[in-house]
């Protein structure tokens, strides 16, 4: 009877300490942000504007010898870097919940933007909220009727 009880009692505890384990492990989901990867110390490459309204994209015209151009890298919690078609860019970046960040740009360098330059600043001061997967990053402007379209470096 002794091993009965004592068996039982075994039984109950490893039953518990498995559901415990199973609890444990298992990670509470947040379903108003989807997006859980950091973005810092990540780079990407603009690879397109895109008019969602319109369902229009625009390629940005690289120049053959230059490879930097149009990117940008998040190089911590809160700074950034890049460059534009003709400048190298600088600032800060936050991220809010529910998809949101602000970014503030500035350039560094003051030569006259060419193609899409100019259009690239000002849409990235004007981003409200963003989407990342594991090699796509979507920062939305215009009451995201608009977004920048990048791919991970």
């Amino acid at each position: 009877m002794k091993n009965k009880n004592l068996l039982r009692a075994v039984a109950i505890v490893v039953i518990a300490a498995l559901s415990l384990s199973f609890f444990l492990a298992c990670e509470p989901t947040d379903d108003n942000n989807t997006n859980d990867i950091n973005l810092a110390n990540t780079e990407w490459k603009l690879i397109a504007f895109v008019d969602i309204t319109n369902d229009t994209s625009i390629t940005p015209t690289l120049l053959p010898y230059d490879n930097d151009t149009y990117t940008l890298n998040f190089t911590n919690d809160t700074l950034l870097k890049g460059r534009s078609s003709s400048n190298y860019l600088g600032g800060h970046y936050k991220v809010y919940q529910n998809d949101s960040i602000s970014l503030k740009v500035a350039q560094q360098t003051f030569a006259l933007e060419i193609n899409e330059g100019n259009l690239f600043v000002e849409s990235l001061n004007n981003v409200s909220s963003y989407h990342i997967s594991d090699n796509s990053l979507k920062l939305y402007y215009n009451n995201r009727h608009n977004y920048l379209k990048f791919e991970r470096r």
